[in-house]
This record gives structure tokens, C-alpha cells and sequence, in this order.
């Protein structure tokens, strides 16, 4: 895995109304959602916030941006324009095993203007603008999201638009790591809106080939999740629970893929959607691109469920 800032301050909470839901991100670092706390637990993986804090890993609900998962190489051409990066850019995260770049910029270059339109909703912009961020991605645009919170449930729209006068290639995405508070991976079932796998080559990039999703339910136990899936209903739902508690991401518009990772000897699951493909910034697949003038959205939710 990629490490991420994991900066810590000028946070906002906005909690549901009747106070049993609150949400807490960092704008400073790349509107990181840092905890999300239900009936005053936080439903976060907290060994990997924990890692977080001393390392710099990704967690809690983190946008991946400009492109989710690792490229094939130093460099993509998409949209007519060829963009050389460097191993050296110390604007790049890497992948620790492929030695690639993996999920766009750091967190920590990532500032975004955020306000409080009620206890219940921020909305947050950020300019994608300037030679270092233009240098890596030079697709001029803005970002906005607006997350809104109710009991046991989260939403989250981001909208791209385009700012300069070239369309934007479309290949961000978040990941969740999530879990059921007090509840061990073995009593889990996992549920997945999904059709296909994604095969993926000796890089860890999608090869072009699927194949049948060959279980859409089944009890996580020691399994080893690290898989890529498409073909997913609209809208899908991924889903885990133990029978008294259940955590789900309904995916609602504008996400094609999803990565899903559940490492074997930790009681977490993280859902991580994508506008496209791995690598399609050198691929092609999946890839869309906004014109000018237009704008592209993604929704996503996370409902939280416990028995009385």
C-alpha cells in the first residue's frame, strides 16, 4: 500500500440530527474523513488510523486523485497529451512492491476550502491549478463535494469540472476502511453487487480480461481480499455483517469499478470505488473525459445498521 499524510488539525464535524452520527474530516489534508462514529464508536479501522498517524498511510474515507491505483509506468498519454513523471517527484506516492505510482498526489498538497452549511452538511472546493499539480495532471479543474450526515448514514457527491479550455480525464476514487466495532472478520458476510473480476497482470494493473464474479455473498473468514470488480448493478451496494450489525456503501452514481481489500489477519474491509480501471490513464479502458462546459458527478453512502 501507498503512504498518505495523515495530518491532524482544523478539523469539521458535522453530526445528524438527533446527535447519534457524526462525521469528522481535515480539509487540510485532502478533506480526509478521519472518523465516523456511530452510537460514540468510531466505525473507522482504528489499528490503521493508528498506522495512519505515525506513517502516513491512507485511512478512514480518503479520495484518491487525480487517478486511483497504480499506473504501468512513469508517464501516461491520454486526452492528446503525453505526461512524463518522475521516480524522483516528491509529489508521488509509490507502491511499495511495484515500485509505480499509485493514487495520484499526497494528501499533504491537497488543501481544500470547506464550510459548514448546517451541523448536518459541509460542502468543500478545490482547484486543481499551478505548475507542481499542473506538472503531474495538466488538466485544469475544480473539485466540489458536499457530504451531508443522518443517522447511521453518510453521503458524499463530488462533482469534477472542467476550468481551462481541454477536457479532463476521469480515474479518481476513495477508499473506506470500515469495520463493525467489536466484532471479529470470521462472523462476517460479505455481499457484493457485482458480476465480474477484474484479471489483473504480473504489475497489479488490470489486464483487459474479466472473468465471472463467482461468489456475490459469502463469510469472509480468513480470506485474503485484494480483487478488482466491475459489471456492478445500478445502483450496487457492498456490504458486510455479522448478523447483529452490518456496514454497507451503496454506490449511486458515477463509479464503474471497485477494489476491494480485506487484508487476512485484520478486522477490516475496505470498499474502495473508482471512476475507471486502473491504469486507464495508459489503457483506455473505461476511461471517461469531461469537455469543457460539462461536469461529471459521483454519490456514494456508507449505512451503518446495529440491533438495538
Amino acid at each position: 500500500m501507498s503512504t498518505r499524510s495523515a495530518a491532524a488539525s482544523n478539523t469539521m464535524t458535522i453530526t445528524s440530527t438527533d446527535g447519534s452520527t457524526a462525521a469528522t474530516f481535515i480539509p487540510s489534508a485532502n478533506l480526509v474523513c478521519s472518523a465516523l462514529k456511530y452510537r460514540e464508536v468510531d466505525w473507522f479501522d482504528p489499528i490503521r488510523t493508528q498506522e495512519a498517524k505515525a506513517s502516513g498511510k491512507d485511512y478512514g474515507i480518503s479520495l484518491v486523485h487525480p487517478w486511483a491505483g497504480r499506473l504501468e509506468r512513469y508517464g501516461y498519454k491520454v486526452a492528446g497529451q503525453e505526461v512524463t513523471l518522475s521516480v524522483d517527484d516528491d509529489q508521488l506516492p509509490h507502491d511499495n512492491k511495484h515500485g509505480l505510482p499509485i493514487h495520484g498526489v499526497w494528501d499533504r498538497l491537497l488543501s481544500w476550502n470547506a464550510e459548514k452549511r448546517t451541523e448536518q452538511q459541509l460542502d468543500a472546493h478545490l482547484t486543481w491549478a499551478g505548475e507542481k499539480l499542473l506538472s503531474v495532471f495538466p488538466f485544469p479543474h475544480e473539485l466540489f463535494v458536499t457530504a451531508s450526515i443522518e443517522t447511521g448514514r453518510l453521503r458524499v457527491e463530488t462533482e469534477l469540472r472542467p476550468t481551462g479550455d481541454v477536457g479532463v480525464p476521469v480515474a479518481f476514487g476513495y477508499h473506506a476502511f470500515l469495520r463493525i466495532p467489536d466484532s471479529a472478520r470470521s462472523n462476517w458476510t460479505v455481499r457484493l453487487d457485482a458480476n465480474e473480476r477484474l484479471l489483473l497482470d504480473e504489475s497489479g494493473n488490470p489486464s483487459g480480461a474479466t472473468t465471472a464474479l463467482d461468489r456475490r455473498q459469502f463469510r469472509l473468514e480468513q480470506t485474503n481480499l485484494n480483487d478488482d470488480i466491475s459489471g456492478l448493478d445500478s445502483p450496487a451496494q457492498l456490504a458486510f455483517g455479522d448478523g447483529h450489525a452490518a456496514v454497507s456503501m451503496q454506490l449511486e452514481e458515477g463509479f464503474s469499478v471497485a477494489h476491494l481489500f480485506a487484508p487476512q489477519d485484520r478486522d477490516l474491509v475496505s470498499f474502495e470505488p473508482m471512476t475507471a480501471p486502473a491504469n486507464a490513464l495508459n489503457s483506455g479502458d473505461g476511461l471517461r473525459v469531461v469537455s469543457p462546459g460539462h461536469s461529471f458527478r459521483t454519490v456514494f453512502a456508507i449505512q451503518l445498521r446495529e440491533s438495538p
